[in-house]
């Protein structure tokens, strides 16, 4: 199917947002929402964030997104944040 161009969203270039309340994924094709109290957890390498939604689906961002270490590490603190508020209820 990818080589039929039938997944098109699967490689397409996205957006995203957080706040307090949740995690919007923007694409050319879709746009989807996770609230962080349905997030099961954050996990890091040393090139990815990994926002976990289930055991096998992530939101996954590149530590190369991030223009410098201090705007990443901003931004790390705050979904570190977000998850807590929200896993802490």
């Amino acid at each position: 199917m990818i080589c039929e161009d039938k997944n098109r969203d699967l490689f397409s270039n996205r957006t995203l947002r957080i706040d307090e309340e949740k995690i919007v994924c923007l694409s050319e094709y879709k746009e989807t929402s996770t609230k962080w109290k349905a997030v099961n957890k954050i996990d890091f390498s040393n090139k990815h964030i990994f926002i976990y939604e289930s055991a096998i689906s992530a939101v996954i961002i590149p530590l190369s997104a991030f223009n410098s270490k201090g705007e990443e590490e901003k931004f790390i603190e705050k979904i570190k944040s977000y998850y807590k508020k929200e896993n802490e209820k």
